[in-house]
C-alpha cells in the first residue's frame, strides 16, 4: 500500500509540470507580465509558490507577487529583474 501512494503522489506531481504552461500572462493595471514558468521549473521549488506544491494556478495580487517575485529576485541577483518596466510591459 505505501508503494502505491508513493507512486500516486509522484505521478500527480509528475503530471502536474508536464501540463504546465510553459509562457503565463498575469495581467496588470500598469502592464502584463510575462512569466516564463518552464524557465523556473528546476531551479525554484514548486513550494516556493505553489504552497502545497499542488499544480494551480495563483491568486496573485499586487503585494503578494511584489513579495514572492521580486523578493527572490532580489535575493538571487544577476540577471532577474526587480525594476518596474523589466516586468510589466504596456
Amino acid at each position: 500500500m505505501k508503494r502505491v501512494t508513493i507512486l500516486v503522489l509522484l505521478l500527480t506531481c509528475l503530471s502536474g509540470s508536464a501540463l504546465a504552461a510553459d509562457v503565463v500572462t498575469i495581467k496588470a493595471s500598469n502592464g502584463n507580465i510575462t512569466f516564463n514558468h518552464k524557465a523556473h521549473q528546476g531551479r525554484v521549488p514548486c513550494t516556493a509558490c505553489h504552497k502545497d506544491a499542488t499544480p494551480t494556478r495563483l491568486q496573485l495580487n499586487r503585494d503578494f507577487a511584489h513579495h514572492l517575485c521580486r523578493g527572490c529576485h532580489e535575493i538571487r541577483g544577476g540577471n532577474a529583474p526587480v525594476k518596474c518596466d523589466a516586468c510589466h510591459r504596456k
